[in-house]
């Protein structure tokens, strides 16, 4: 854990151009009573890989292809991944379960009543111990463009601990259908 400052060096072999990006690497400290959670990731793309894929390749995180979008720009009439592993889940003496709650929040700017909320059902959550992995899809069609921000209220009910990871996303109008003119033969 700690502040590190990450220096990236691109070579173009061709031109032999070199350049330097330096940014800002904040490792947390994770404690191991505190409910905690990766970064919540946005995604174009997210699907499951066969098992012999399981952590090979870019983007693949245990079983799941998760490609982030970068600019966290989707159109209205896509779906958004999400993605979040949720850590340090109280599990039952008893059942050796845990007990979570799961609520996805979506608010227009500045608004404080969400624009969309539902709701995991229990027995729709994965099953889990002291880790859980959330991945869903969020149909966009009823958002208008704009920009809005993503909150996942996470509650372990066991510890009475919540954590609420939240992303700044954007939805685009989508992009126009350009209709294909059809070639029509030449007649003699």
């Amino acid at each position: 854990p700690g502040l590190y400052r990450l220096d990236i060096v691109i070579k173009d072999v061709n031109s032999n151009n070199v350049g330097v990006v330096n940014t800002r690497l904040a490792v947390p400290r994770f404690q191991d009573d505190q409910l905690s959670s990766s970064s919540l990731i946005l995604a174009d793309d997210i699907h499951r890989v066969s098992s012999k894929d399981i952590g090979l390749g870019q983007f693949v995180l245990g079983d799941m292809k998760v490609r982030p979008k970068l600019d966290s720009a989707f159109a209205s009439n896509d779906s958004m991944g999400v993605f979040l592993q949720v850590y340090n889940l109280k599990v039952d003496d008893k059942t050796h379960k845990a007990d979570a709650s799961v609520e996805f929040r979506v608010l227009k700017d500045k608004v404080t009543d969400p624009v969309l909320k539902f709701a995991i059902p229990q027995d729709k959550l994965p099953e889990h111990g002291e880790e859980m992995t959330l991945e869903d899809r969020i149909t966009l069609g009823s958002l208008a463009p704009g920009k809005y921000k993503l909150e996942i209220a996470v509650t372990d009910n066991l510890a009475k601990q919540t954590i609420t990871p939240v992303a700044d996303f954007t939805v685009k109008a989508p992009a126009p259908v350009v209709a294909q003119a059809q070639a029509t033969p030449q007649g003699r």
